[in-house]
């Protein structure tokens, strides 16, 4: 397994560290999180521009009256 060191305010690992938190453990899963939420980012883009081929990309006015199409990429 590959070893990573990480950097947490002073405060923060105190608060950790009385709250006995596996710091690991919970870095692990919010990077396996992240990059499982960025696959699924990646689906959907890919969807959508499927559909703006089939469909036409959505007009402004479509985009104010079904905002969850509105497309937000990171």
């Amino acid at each position: 397994m590959a070893r990573r060191n990480i950097s947490l305010p002073d405060d923060l690992d105190e608060q950790a560290r009385r709250a006995r938190l596996n710091v690991s453990a919970l870095a692990q899963r919010a990077v396996a999180d992240e990059l499982d939420r960025r696959e699924r980012m990646a689906k959907l883009d890919a969807w959508l521009d499927e559909m703006d081929v089939a469909l036409g990309a959505p007009s402004a006015k479509g985009h104010g009256q079904r905002p969850q199409m509105v497309r937000l990429r990171h």
